[in-house]
């Protein structure tokens, strides 16, 4: 997958989002095997209140940025030098 970012060595992952149990948005997302339902890559999950993930959609679809607080969990499955 080819795109422009801001952020320099960018590597290919997977992405999905849901709703958890207290109705906030959890996005995970995998480094790894594109395409591939194994979950061995490195994982971030974001976790998002419905209101400020509200204020992303709202800012995206009027094609400008806005940032808004998350909590974030990082699993790596290897060791970074």
């Amino acid at each position: 997958m080819k795109s422009n970012s801001i952020i320099p060595g960018v590597v290919d992952g997977r992405v999905s989002a849901f709703p958890n149990e207290d109705g906030d948005i959890s996005v995970h997302i995998v480094i790894g095997k594109i395409g591939s339902s194994d979950e061995t890559g490195d994982r971030v999950e974001l976790i998002i209140t419905r209101e400020n993930a509200g204020r992303i959609g709202e800012a995206m679809m009027a094609g400008r940025s806005n940032g808004v607080p998350c909590s974030v969990g990082v699993a790596l499955q290897r060791t970074l030098v």
